[in-house]
């Protein structure tokens, strides 16, 4: 969760998104020592 808005994680979305039909996010999960955000992605391209 704490690099989710760095340049290097939305440039890993957007390449992930070129390649993937769609994602959905999950979370925060707070239950983990450091809170994180699940991405899932379907359907390559």
């Amino acid at each position: 969760m704490h690099a989710y808005g760095r340049k290097a994680a939305r440039r890993f979305r957007w390449f992930m998104g070129e390649r993937f039909d769609g994602f959905e996010r999950a979370g925060p999960i707070l239950r983990n020592v450091s809170p994180t955000y699940v991405l899932r992605y379907w359907r390559a391209k």
